[in-house]
């Protein structure tokens, strides 16, 4: 039997170690991309994370918003949704909920209105005036007036009356038939020219501001014709 030529290399099957390198090679780059990207997400969120308005007590629709019914919470926001900054707070304070607030809901500007127009306790109704019925200057915003229904009853000319500030209208007699006095003070909260539609001889349109009480008696009396206004000196804002 011939020998073996001498110096050939007897072959080894390979062990795997250099196969098993480029694997965990891998493994450690998609561990390295998911830590930055993990870290990368989270950074991302705290950035978009702010200090927003939230309710944490029920309020309902028309009544105004106090610092016991918010608190601040910090949030991410998407692009679609609008809040309030909890730096803008003082803004939110004393504004009325325009639809009922949930707690645990944010709050929006949307939610937010300003102040009644009407105070509560108060009432606004529309007198379309002739001459005779308002003093012959007219009035203007802010004026406090006298409401008299005249009725049937004579009236009688109190313009200079002696201390009684009243001025330029024709109040009927205190003891005139169906003369009252409605309103002692009502407030003048605004003035226009009649409309086309107004009846005849219409000199001024005035909007007062009376108890609500007070509301329908004035506005049956003018819708008959029959109120008459008096200026009277300010005093007490009117309700």
């Amino acid at each position: 039997m011939p020998p073996e030529p001498a110096g050939d290399p007897v072959r080894r099957a390979p062990s795997g170690r250099g196969a098993r390198r480029p694997v965990a090679a891998a493994a450690s780059a998609l561990v390295v991309f998911a830590s930055v990207a993990l870290f990368v997400g989270i950074y991302s969120r705290a950035q978009r994370e702010v200090s927003v308005v939230v309710v944490v007590r029920t309020v309902g629709a028309g009544t105004p918003v106090t610092i016991a019914d918010v608190a601040p919470a910090q949030v991410a926001l998407g692009g679609s949704v609008t809040a309030i900054p909890y730096r803008d707070l003082s803004d939110v304070v004393g504004r009325w909920a325009a639809e009922p607030l949930t707690s645990g809901t944010l709050l929006t500007p949307s939610e937010l209105a300003g102040p009644p127009r009407v105070p509560t306790g108060s009432a606004e109704v529309g007198v379309v005036l002739k001459p005779g019925q308002v003093p012959a200057a007219g009035l203007r915003t802010g004026d406090r007036v006298m409401v008299v229904d005249a009725g049937s009853g004579a009236g009688v000319d109190i313009a200079g009356t002696a201390g009684g500030g009243l001025t330029g209208a024709s109040l009927p007699s205190p003891t005139a038939e169906g003369s009252e006095v409605l309103v002692p003070q009502a407030l003048v909260v605004g003035t226009a020219p009649p409309p086309p539609s107004a009846s005849s001889g219409a000199v001024e349109v005035v909007s007062l501001r009376v108890p609500t009480a007070e509301a329908a008696p004035v506005g049956v009396a003018a819708a008959a014709g029959t109120i008459v206004l008096a200026l009277v000196p300010g005093g007490e804002a009117a309700p």
